[in-house]
This record gives C-alpha cells, structure tokens and sequence, in this order.
C-alpha cells in the first residue's frame, strides 16, 4: 500500500513539474510575441511575477519529484526499521555493539572513558535554589501565592 502511495507522489509531482514548465515556456513566449503597452507597468509587473513564480515552482516541484523518487527507492521494507538497520545490505546482520570486558554494550569500541567524568563534588547547587530563606546572610520570608 504505501508504494502505491509514494507511486501517487512520484506521479502528481513529476505532474506538476511538467505543468509548471509548459506554462513557464508558455508565458515567456506570449511575453516575447506581445508589445509592451504604455504605462502597462502594472501589467507588465504582473506578468513578470507569473513567469518567475512558474520558472521557481519548477524547481519545487522538481524536489518533490526527486524526493519521491528517493522514497521509491528505499522501498517497503525499511519503513519502519530502525536508524542502526537503515543502509545496510540486504540480509546483513545489523548494527549490533559487542560488549567490552566489563559487558557493558556502550562501552565497546571508540574513545576511552573518562575517569573522573561524574564526580559529585565537583557541581554547585543551582543559582535559584532554596537555601532555607536566607541570602547571604539576611533571612527573608518567601511570598506566597
């Protein structure tokens, strides 16, 4: 079902792009056929902004195309899978982690721990934290609401 769906976006876009592009030739060709009119500045404004929104919407669509056509690429199958499985070949094991020495998984392979990372001493307490209603010194009663 969902190839049928990205089949649908594959086509509608590729649709669209091809639309764009014949208006855009078709714009630019009855621009260069017709005489400028005089004090058409509104005119000729508003025909200009048509051909540059048909000649950027042909890109635009043409991005949906190609993403589509990613997507109907990638297939059914990796849907749903996880991030560590997406790429591999088909019918290779997935990304797996062997456990170190100590049979922690996250440990195994890559940069060596660091000893003294997390030490408990070594953070303060938070700026705002309650300190039992005293600042430096000075008590001071908290407002309640």
């Amino acid at each position: 079902m969902r190839r049928r769906y990205i089949m649908l976006d594959f086509g509608f876009s590729a649709f669209w792009t091809f639309l764009y592009f014949v208006g855009f030739c078709y714009l630019t060709s009855q621009w260069s056929k017709s005489e400028t009119p005089e004090g058409g500045s509104v005119i000729t404004n508003g025909l200009q902004a048509a051909i540059a929104f048909s000649f950027f919407s042909i890109f635009s669509w043409a991005g949906c195309t190609w993403f589509a056509y990613q997507r109907y690429k990638l297939g059914v199958g990796d849907t749903f899978a996880p991030i560590e499985t997406q790429g591999t070949a088909p019918g290779a094991a997935p990304w797996t982690q062997t456990p170190t020495q100590d049979g922690n998984p996250y440990n195994a392979g890559g940069y060596p721990s660091y000893t003294g990372a997390y030490n408990a001493e070594s953070y303060q307490q938070p700026p705002f934290a309650n300190n039992g209603g005293t600042t430096g010194g000075v008590s001071y009663q908290q407002a309640t609401y």
